[in-house]
């Protein structure tokens, strides 16, 4: 894609994400009696919510100055606005949903929306997943120009030759399969990036990591202590890489998760609810329900590394990339 023709392909996508984050600024203006049940439910702070509103009308603020940029300019501030303003909302909401589900006890956003009865919540996190499918779009367009060596993904990916299988110049360790030990495993693995990047960013890092290495240790290993798992890891240039291989047969239904996840994205889109509670969490005909849950972690991961999640051909080596943008100084 050239340049220019990326430019207009962009701008497209900013008229859409426009329109939702405009959503967003009038529901909080105007569902105030909502808000405030939100708050005294879920117990939630007014600062937390603010943070929101403030974040949503600055970045409705900004995107018609945006799209009267051009060529350079434009993506120099498209960056900066897409890996910081626009990310910091993002996770933002990601982790004012979290809250709500840690409440309702419920194991994934999905769940969150098929069991809620209030269309106010349904319209508010049926948006969430439209500005986060947006983001992708617009962010696998600029990389292309910012990130010149990896090709992102928005499928899980079977393929032996990518040169992200290296690793001459990472750490390495074996851990044995103790799910008990998850946070000390993340905490070895991601120390290396602690100095380099935001608290936010490695709050997040450190979940999506222990996430990969839960995957591997329950449903690689079967919890088999007998078993162990391997990673490497390293930290340059902003960039995070992250591989983990468990003992376990793989992930053979892979492609019916990329099926799976094809017709969730779609119900997503369409703000089809009905249809969304079919895919509330990825459940394999392999799996008891109690597993299902560790195919339903994908949806997240997927979303948070730019690479995607790349297997090996036995599909019990996992490779993800995640980059830090820095703000322009």
């Amino acid at each position: 894609m050239k340049i220019k023709d990326s430019e207009n392909f962009i701008k497209e996508n900013l008229v859409e994400l426009y329109k939702i984050v405009e959503q967003y600024v009038y529901f909080l203006e105007k569902n105030h009696e909502f808000i405030v049940y939100l708050k005294k439910r879920y117990n939630i702070q007014d600062k937390f919510i603010l943070d929101v509103e403030e974040n949503a009308k600055r970045i409705y603020q900004f995107i018609p100055a945006l799209r009267q940029e051009s060529e350079e300019d434009f993506f120099k501030s498209l960056r900066d606005f897409l890996y910081n303003d626009y990310s910091v909302f993002l996770a933002l909401l990601k982790m004012l949903f979290y809250q709500v589900m840690f409440y309702d006890n419920k194991e994934n956003v999905m769940d969150l929306i098929s069991s809620s009865d209030d269309p106010a919540f349904d319209s508010l996190v049926g948006n969430y997943f439209l500005l986060t499918m947006n983001f992708k779009k617009i962010r696998n367009v600029i990389n292309q120009f910012h990130f010149k060596d990896i090709e992102l993904k928005d499928e899980l990916v079977v393929d032996n030759n990518t040169e992200l299988w290296l690793v001459t110049d990472m750490e390495h360790d074996i851990f044995p399969s103790d799910i008990h030990r998850v946070q000390e495993y993340t905490d070895v693995i991601i120390s290396v990036a602690k100095e380099h990047i935001s608290e936010e960013d490695y709050k997040l890092l450190q979940h999506e990591v222990s996430e990969l290495i839960i995957n591997a240790i329950k449903h690689g290993n079967k919890n088999d202590a007998a078993r162990i798992i391997r990673v490497w890891y390293k930290f340059q240039d902003d960039l995070f890489k992250f591989i983990i291989e468990d003992q376990g047969e793989g992930f053979k239904d892979l492609e019916k998760w990329n099926e799976f996840n094809r017709k969730r994205n779609q119900a997503i889109r369409n703000k089809n609810f009905e249809m969304l509670e079919q895919y509330a969490f990825y459940k394999s005909n392999d799996f008891e329900e109690e597993e299902a849950k560790g195919g339903s972690t994908l949806f997240g991961a997927l979303e948070y590394w730019d690479s995607g999640l790349i297997f090996n051909s036995k599909r019990n080596k996992i490779v993800a990339v995640k980059y830090f943008y820095r703000k322009s100084s």
